[in-house]
């Protein structure tokens, strides 16, 4: 209380009187206030008084789960509002801090992880909720680029990931659930007893040359060699073309989609054609279209197709344009 012992010779009944009763959030910390005693008779006298006002009430936290991928770099960190779903507190969200615990994912994370969401707010009160996150890799950063000769990964338990050797790639350990893994090797995949791939999980095995760090980021072509199955029209064509003609293709590996990005020097008829690395059936991914010079991007969508590794072919106006790709679902 404020009033502390005030009296006065003649009354028993004193009238008290505050300057200010009502405090809010903009008043948190001290605050001088004045207190008025006045007798029955109106004489009075003030005094004042410090007043600390307290905020002892914790956020409410609200969270939602969400999908992340990681960066080219193999990591991601987060901002931690872009996980919050309406959190609230009596002072408002102005003085509002977030943290996530953990704050960094990496390729060790793929799948789905927990992590806690803290909100504190200017008082220090704080409250936390549990969120999902899944993490996934569709820019390709997890993916090794190194190519050593042999790859003896032992009984290790295989993570979302790329392994590749130009020779031989072995293995007894077990892919874990939720994880994409893809072996490439130049002559041998070997299984040694103890490796597994249960329901759940996705396994590639290929034999072919390694996936270069170009391959992984998204190849630009240039100069490509010319078709000579092509028609004379489009042999006059050509030297234009080959001068300028780039693309280029990302991510890769790619689970749904992909984008293909094309520069063209000339207006030029084009398509897209994809078959299996060591098969012979090919699909068509982009009707036969004329396109004006200049930059064109497009979002194709493989997602029916197993995963693998394909030959990509971007035929511009006969001109064949190769990339090897990566569909890891």
């Amino acid at each position: 209380m404020i009033h502390s012992g005030s009296s006065d010779n003649c009354s028993a009944q004193l009238g008290l009187a505050l300057d200010k009763t009502n405090f809010t959030c903009s008043n948190l910390g001290q605050n001088t206030i004045q207190l008025t005693v006045t007798d029955d008779s109106g004489n009075s006298q003030s005094c004042t008084a410090s007043l600390v006002v307290n905020d002892c009430s914790a956020p409410v936290v609200q969270c939602r789960d969400l999908t992340l991928s990681l960066g080219q770099t193999g990591s991601v960190t987060p901002d931690p509002w872009i996980f919050d779903a309406g959190t609230q507190d009596n002072c408002g969200a102005s003085g509002l801090s977030a943290n996530l615990s953990p704050s960094v994912f990496g390729c060790s994370d793929l799948g789905v992880q927990s992590a806690t969401l803290v909100v504190s707010d200017a008082s220090g009160n704080s409250s936390s909720c549990q969120i999902a996150v899944t993490i996934a890799d569709s820019l390709g950063g997890c993916i090794s680029t190194s190519c050593p000769d042999q790859l003896d990964l032992g009984a290790a338990a295989l993570q979302s990931a790329h392994y590749q050797a130009s020779a031989v790639v072995t293995s007894s350990g077990a892919v874990e659930v939720g994880a994409s893994v893809i072996f490439t090797a130049g002559q041998t995949v070997t299984l040694m007893p103890g490796f597994s791939a249960s329901s759940g999980t996705t396994f590639l095995a290929h034999i072919s040359s390694c996936i270069s760090e170009e391959a992984r980021e998204g190849v630009v072509v240039e100069n490509a060699e010319p078709d000579q199955s092509a028609n004379s029209e489009v042999d006059a064509r050509k030297p234009g073309l080959l001068q300028g003609l780039t693309s280029k293709v990302y991510p890769n590996p790619f689970a749904e989609t992909f984008t293909l990005n094309i520069h063209l020097p000339l207006q030029t008829e084009v398509r897209l054609l994809m078959r299996p690395i060591h098969g012979n059936r090919v699909e068509s991914l982009m009707e036969t279209m004329v396109l004006p010079d200049g930059e064109h991007s497009f979002q194709i969508d493989a997602g029916h197709l197993p995963a693998g590794i394909y030959l990509l072919i971007l035929d511009a106006g006969g001109v064949p344009v190769p990339h090897k790709v990566v569909k890891i679902r």
